[in-house]
């Protein structure tokens, strides 16, 4: 049986282990050598990194999720990121799973302040994001990359599907409006 970190109604979030590469592979735009080494390091710095993500019924590896810690523009921020197999997009697992981080983040951890930093073609993890409350705050760069940073902090103000619909509605040729 499992030793699930996290747990949803369809999902269950462990540890990566070495034996999950080949699945995280199948990422092929992520780095998965540095997805996994990182992950390990950063369960024993901090407690957590990126999680498997498995469909509880069957046990099929679909992804990866978690809370990283992060810097950007000079400040830690605890960030939520996911990403999955591309023949799981689509089916809710993405939100479900962030859901899923971000309530661990919030109870267990105590977390108030969560982010996620996605690069601005990337409009249907901007959903994810609108899906669980988190709004747009800023644009940035992180790691030399453009990025719209998603926030999830009372101090914000409106939150949740509507006020990010909103945020998405672009000027036609995907970018975000200026905040």
């Amino acid at each position: 049986m499992e030793e699930w970190v996290i747990e949803t109604e369809r999902l269950g979030l462990r540890r990566l282990r070495a034996g999950d590469l080949a699945q995280i592979r199948r990422m092929s735009w992520l780095d998965a050598d540095r997805v996994l080494h990182r992950s390990l390091e950063e369960y024993e710095r901090v407690g957590h990194g990126f999680w498997a993500v498995i469909l509880r019924a069957g046990g099929e590896f679909v992804g990866v999720c978690g809370l990283l810690d992060q810097e950007i523009e000079g400040r830690r921020e605890p960030e939520v990121g996911y990403h999955l197999i591309e023949i799981f997009h689509g089916q809710g697992i993405a939100t479900e799973a962030a859901r899923g981080v971000m309530d661990y983040a919030a109870g267990a951890m105590g977390l108030r302040r969560i982010v996620s930093f996605i690069e601005p073609h990337n409009d249907r993890s901007a959903r994810v994001a609108a899906k669980n409350g988190l709004v747009y705050e800023r644009d940035a760069l992180f790691r030399d990359i453009p990025v719209r940073v998603f926030v999830a902090d009372p101090s914000v103000g409106r939150g949740g599907e509507a006020a990010a619909t909103e945020a998405l509605a672009d000027d036609g040729i995907g970018r975000m409006p200026p905040a």
